[in-house]
């Protein structure tokens, strides 16, 4: 399940703040909620969105110091004291909460330790849950979602001494571990809000426990003290890859013209998420003024290979997917009855039972055992989204755009991007490292700009090229990596060997991608027309050459 919220607040501390009403209410009062669940498989998720006005965070920082963000989630089977969960969020400092008293079925998870007056008022935050467990039988399955003022251990002036005791004991033992250890919610009457209640609950404004089933909603206030939920339609059958938005780790400025890029950068914090502009007032078209779009037939994009190396998938621009060799198929966007024309990458999972498309829009879509953690799809891009790749264990993913903006989701950390430089020319594509903990971005011109780990072995920017590159491809250690052109050429840098090329050949169209083989000794090339090219150790083992070659 996925449930997202959005709330609205300012970066100006309470004490200076003597013109705000700091003591209204301290959490949003806005939100749009999307659930989503994958019940055949037990996967789970939670996602949070919010902002909080200048007024909302006065009074916030006012309460007091610290801010635990969390859910209740009722009807699976869970041991006491659980916290088998994911977490993944941009609040500052935020670790995940210690189940110290969950009683077995009634998880609490949450995220907690960040100090008030760190958040920024309009600033947008993110917070997700993840989890893979049973549902109980005879149960419905529903999240609240809980706004939570918290204290450092012992520092509440409301506390018995017992309890006082009882915090910096916790916090002594478990200081060394994480400070989830040492913050504590505020147990003053109507200080934790339930922002998704039901009538255990008096403090909080929307009423209503939230099933978990594919569903979107909104809520806005109804009164001073509470707030009316209401519901959209889903956007596909309950098991269906359903695409969200999420926080950006990296939005992107519109780069400059051009420049000489360097080939490894280092270009600091990213800025922030520019606002998009006003429409222009204008009169709109009659009805039957308005051109008629042609559908655009499909593009097939490069291919994906299995995890041992012994088949391949091959994707193409409506989110078909064409699978080769021991390759099975987890399902496709046509097979979900999604429309889209502008898929431009795929990412398998370690696994090799699950994969994930991207379009040009950020919309992510998730297949088999692929999990979703966000999307770019609504938010606003300078420039289109270029390629997806996958951290080492699957839990999450980084995208990329034509201005060298990252976005990093799930357990993806992000570690630079290209958007506050200048480029040459558009970025295509993203390889990870081997640990994770770094990547790879090439450019058309062929420029290479390492982040995080990963090392600079050599680009071809400055040197002639017969076609743009599309595709960089890192060998299976790490220490290496190999560039394809749209001409079929290969470029081999650190410990990627060449096994040969498809530049002096004669193509229908150009080539889109590769995939290396499990062992990096070979590795197979594909076109836009649905061909594959087996070079090195890479069997062929089929292709279906009858896209178009509409452009890349």
């Amino acid at each position: 399940m996925v449930v997202a919220v959005v709330l609205t607040s300012a970066v100006v501390g309470w004490r200076e703040a003597s013109a705000l009403n700091c003591e209204g209410p301290h959490w949003p009062r806005t939100g749009d909620v999307d659930v989503t669940d994958i019940a055949d498989a037990d996967r789970y998720s939670i996602e949070i969105w919010f902002e909080l006005t200048e007024e909302e965070l006065c009074s916030l920082q006012r309460l007091d110091d610290y801010l635990e963000v969390g859910v209740d989630i009722y009807g699976f089977t869970v041991p006491a004291e659980w916290d088998d969960y994911t977490i993944d969020t941009d609040l500052p400092d935020a670790v995940k909460d210690v189940a110290l008293d969950d009683d077995a079925n009634e998880p609490h998870p949450g995220v907690t330790g960040t100090d008030t007056d760190d958040l920024k008022a309009g600033a947008r935050y993110h917070v997700s849950f993840g989890w893979n467990e049973p549902l109980q039988d005879g149960v419905t399955a529903e999240a609240v979602l809980h706004w939570v003022p918290s204290h450092w251990a012992g520092e509440s002036s409301v506390l018995g001494w017992k309890q006082k005791i009882r915090e910096e004991a916790s916090c002594v033992v478990g200081l060394n571990k994480d400070p989830g250890w040492c913050v504590f919610p505020d147990e003053r009457p109507g200080i934790a809000i339930p922002l998704m209640s039901d009538a255990k609950f008096t403090g909080g404004f929307v009423r209503d426990r939230v099933p978990i089933t594919t569903r979107s909603y909104s809520w806005v206030p109804e009164g001073a003290d509470r707030a009316l939920l209401t519901h959209h339609e889903p956007p596909g059958p309950d098991d269906a890859p359903v695409v969200r938005p999420a926080e950006p780790d990296d939005t992107s400025p519109a780069p400059a013209d051009s420049a000489d890029p360097a080939d490894s950068a280092d270009p600091g914090d990213s800025a922030d998420s520019a606002d998009p502009a006003d429409a222009a007032d204008a009169d709109p078209a009659e009805p039957e003024d308005l051109p008629v779009a042609e559908p655009a037939e499909p593009t097939a994009l490069g291919p994906v290979a299995t995890v041992e190396g012994d088949g391949y998938w091959q994707a193409a621009t409506d989110g078909g997917v064409t699978e080769y060799g021991a390759a099975q198929s987890y399902g496709s966007a046509p097979d979900e009855g999604i429309e889209v024309d502008d898929i431009v990458g795929m990412a398998r999972t370690p696994t090799g039972e699950g994969y994930w498309l991207v379009a040009a829009d950020g919309g992510v879509f998730s297949f088999g055992d692929a999990e979703f953690y966000g999307s770019m799809a609504d938010e606003p891009l300078n420039e289109p989204v270029t390629g997806i790749a996958s951290t080492a264990d699957g839990g999450g993913y980084w995208l990329v755009a034509k201005d060298g903006g990252v976005f990093s989701f799930g357990n993806a950390e992000f570690y630079g991007s290209m958007a506050d430089e200048s480029l040459n020319a558009p970025v295509r594509a993203i390889a990870p490292t081997a640990s994770s903990e770094g990547y790879w971005l090439t450019a058309e011109d062929g420029g290479v700009f390492s982040f995080g780990d990963a090392e600079f072995y050599g680009s071809m920017a400055d040197e002639p090229l017969n076609g743009p590159v599309v595709d960089i491809d890192a060998t299976p250690t790490g220490g290496g990596y190999w560039l394809t052109a749209e001409d079929g050429g290969v470029f081999s840098f650190g410990d990627a060997e060449f096994h040969g090329s498809m530049a002096d050949e004669p193509l229908n169209g150009p080539v889109t991608g590769m995939a290396p083989t499990a062992d990096g000794g070979g590795y197979w090339l594909g076109a836009c027309d649905g061909g594959v090219f087996a070079l090195g150790n890479a069997e062929f083992l089929g292709s279906d050459p009858r896209y178009t070659c509409g452009g890349s």
